[in-house]
C-alpha cells in the first residue's frame, strides 16, 4: 500500500512508463484510474471527473488492458477487434461504417493485417499483445492504460511493442501509461516515469532525472 496519497499531472502525447517490484500496487492504481476500483480521491481526465462520470462515460476517456486479455473461444481477430466497437452500437450490436474503417485503420496503424483472419486462439502470445494494443486504439478513448504488454514476449516483440506505444502517443496525441518489468527494454525510448520503490513511495517525473533512483532500488549496478 502506498504510503502517501499520489498527486500528479500529466499531458497527452506522451507515454509513460510505470516501474516498481512485484506487489507494489501498480495493477491497482491503474485499476483505480480505470475505474475499477473505487477510491476516495480525485481523477480528472481531459474534462471529465471520475466521480461523476458513467461507466459508459469514462470507458470513452479511459481504457485499461489488463495482462491477461486472452479469450477461451474461437473467433477470428478481425472480429475480436471489431467488438471493442461494441459500445458504440448502443446496444443494439449493429455496427456503423465508421466501427468498420475505425478498426480497420488501426490493423493497418498496428501492423496486423495478416492476422485479422487468422483464429485468435492460434496466435502467438506476441501477437496477442499486438492486437490487444490495437483494440486498445479502437476505442479511441485519449487515456490508455495497460498492464504489461510485453509479459513474457521474446526480445524482438518486447522492442516492437515498446516502440509502438511510444509513437502512437506521440503521433495520436493520447497519453499512455502501461506498467512493465522490461526495464532494459523500455530504458531505451522512455521519458517520462511512474514509479513505486520498495518503501511504496510514488514518484513521477522525467527519467532521466530518476534513472539511478530506479536503478538503486531494482539493485541494477551498471
Amino acid at each position: 500500500m502506498l504510503k502517501a496519497p499520489v498527486s500528479c499531472k500529466e499531458k497527452s502525447g506522451q507515454t509513460i512508463v510505470f516501474f516498481g517490484r512485484n506487489g507494489v500496487g501498480k495493477t491497482t492504481m491503474l485499476k483505480t484510474i480505470a475505474g475499477h476500483l473505487r477510491n476516495t480521491g480525485e481523477i480528472n481526465a481531459f474534462g471529465k471527473q471520475l466521480r461523476s462520470s458513467s461507466v459508459n462515460e469514462w470507458a470513452r476517456i479511459c481504457t485499461y488492458i489488463g495482462s491477461r486479455e486472452h479469450i477461451g473461444q474461437s473467433i477470428s481477430t478481425y472480429e475480436f477487434l471489431l467488438s471493442a466497437r461494441l459500445g458504440f452500437t448502443s446496444g443494439l450490436g449493429l455496427y456503423k461504417k465508421e466501427d468498420l474503417e475505425v478498426t480497420e485503420k488501426w490493423i493497418e496503424k498496428t501492423g496486423i493485417q495478416g492476422l485479422a483472419q487468422k483464429d485468435y486462439l492460434f496466435l502467438s502470445d506476441g501477437e496477442k499483445q499486438l492486437v490487444s494494443i490495437a483494440r486498445a486504439f479502437i476505442y479511441e478513448s485519449p487515456l490508455v492504460l495497460l498492464d504489461e504488454p510485453t509479459a513474457s514476449l521474446d526480445i524482438p516483440n518486447k522492442k516492437t511493442i515498446t516502440e509502438l506505444l511510444h509513437n502512437l502517443s506521440a503521433n495520436e496525441n493520447r497519453l499512455i501509461i502501461y506498467t512493465t518489468h522490461d526495464y532494459y527494454t523500455t530504458a531505451r525510448v522512455c521519458n517520462r516515469v511512474w514509479f513505486i520503490n520498495e518503501r511504496n513511495e510514488f514518484i513521477s517525473g522525467i527519467y532521466s532525472d530518476f534513472k539511478t533512483v530506479i536503478e538503486n532500488d531494482f539493485g541494477i549496478h551498471a
